[in-house]
């Protein structure tokens, strides 16, 4: 554990087999919607000149081969290095030391980038998630550290602030810089605060973009799949705040004079894309299920991964614009019985497309982890038995190969059986 601010000298065995774990087998769920995989190329590099980077890296590697161990009883190694000092002492080490340079950086931030700090807590806010399904309780003292970072970067300009404007503007790929740290780590906290207020059902609290910014596309930029998919988490992201609410810290304009307003403007968008997809989103292979034939979830094949977690996103936007439709039908007389039915089957739909996609595309930790989302949503809904176990391999994949804690999921499938 390196516990000042700044590395020096080549590192140890350990750290070295974590560093090089975190690029081979974890870094690529955080790449997802970065063409520059900021994550696996730039952020190891910053590992070697920055402890907080370096913590939160070897903390979460140690986490994931610790919990792939506690699957067999092989000792715990990295490519045939064996890592005898590896314990869960370790992770809770590594975490601990994270913790005391963050304090050190809220005290003196002109001695930290912000890229850094923000993709550090992304990390350990990621990992914070896996160990909230182990202990079926979320404090989201990470998701905490990544809202107070947003703030304080937007309350004095600098950071995202500066980022933001360009987060539907085609950087050059090979040109890693701050600018681009800090768009790749504020993309994956913002999926990651999109599962939470979905399974949480809470008010959204980082600030996102204005969704007139989201909407405005550039001539060149039509057949551009990473922006594309920049564009539907922001999407998602609004209709969440428009469905559960923000805590307003932090708040920005949604570039719309009402919630009426933008509330179709929301609308449009996923009318849009049914009718009128990017052309850059056509599947190599899509077959509609067929419980007859065995095929109990519909298959599509995409080219890129950021396709398919835009495709998913784009039914969890779905999802709750029907659920707030309900909820506004509901205060109408006599609406409430049939909106729950129609919201129903969107919900149903919409998880059968989100699982459909993670089945076809079973080495996507994030296409996993966001039908894990979906099932704990909607498991309750499902009564076909055949659907129920083809629900379950997807999570026996994401336990097995992604040491990913599933128990949440798995009681709605169970329970929706009883």
């Amino acid at each position: 554990m390196r516990n000042s601010s700044t590395t020096s000298g080549p590192l140890g065995l350990q750290e070295a087999c974590l560093i090089r774990c975190f690029i081979q087998k974890l870094a690529t769920t955080f790449d997802t919607t970065d063409r520059t995989s900021h994550f696996a190329t730039y952020l190891p590099l910053r590992a070697l000149k920055n402890a907080l980077v370096l913590n939160a890296i070897c903390g979460i590697s140690a986490q994931y081969l610790l919990r792939i161990k506690s699957l067999s009883t092989d000792a715990i190694e990295f490519e045939g290095t064996e890592l005898q000092h590896l314990t869960e002492e370790s992770v809770i080490q590594y975490q601990s030391t994270c913790i005391n340079l963050l304090i050190d950086a809220s005290a003196n931030p002109e001695g930290y980038a912000d890229g850094d700090i923000l993709s550090a807590i992304t990390i350990l806010r990621f990992q914070e998630q896996n160990d909230v399904l182990m202990t079926g309780s979320d404090l989201e003292v990470f998701q905490r550290a990544v809202q107070h970072n947003f703030e304080t970067q937007f309350a004095q300009g600098r950071g995202l602030e500066q980022a933001l404007p360009n987060l539907f503007t085609p950087l050059p790929i090979f040109q890693i810089s701050h600018l681009s740290a800090n768009i790749a780590a504020f993309l994956v906290a913002l999926r990651m605060e999109i599962w939470a207020v979905l399974l949480y059902q809470r008010p959204m609290r980082l600030p996102i973009p204005s969704f007139k910014e989201c909407r405005h596309i550039n001539d060149g930029e039509a057949d551009d799949d990473y922006l594309w998919t920049r564009r539907v988490l922001v999407w998602c992201a609004h209709v969440l705040k428009l469905r559960f609410g923000s805590d307003g810290v932090g708040d920005r304009d949604n570039g719309y004079a009402s919630a009426s307003e933008l509330w179709g403007a929301l609308k449009a968008f996923e009318f849009d894309w049914d009718t009128r997809p990017p052309p850059c989103f056509q599947p190599l292979f899509f077959r509609e299920s067929d419980p007859n034939q065995g095929r109990h979830l519909p298959e599509l094949w995409l080219a890129n991964p950021c396709q398919v977690m835009a495709l998913q996103h784009i039914e969890f936007g779905r999802m709750m614009l029907a659920s707030h439709e309900a909820q506004l039908q509901k205060r109408r007389l006599g609406g409430g019985e049939l909106a729950s039915q129609a919201s129903e089957a969107v919900f149903l739909h919409s998880m059968r497309t989100i699982c459909g996609l993670a089945a076809c595309h079973p080495h996507r930790h994030e296409a996993l982890t966001g039908a894990a989302v979906a099932i704990s949503m909607c498991g309750k809904y499902v009564r076909s038995a055949g659907e129920r176990a083809a629900m379950m391999s997807i999570l026996d994949k994401l336990r097995n190969d992604f040491a990913w804690n599933v128990s949440h999921a798995v009681n709605a499938l169970v329970n929706g059986a009883v």
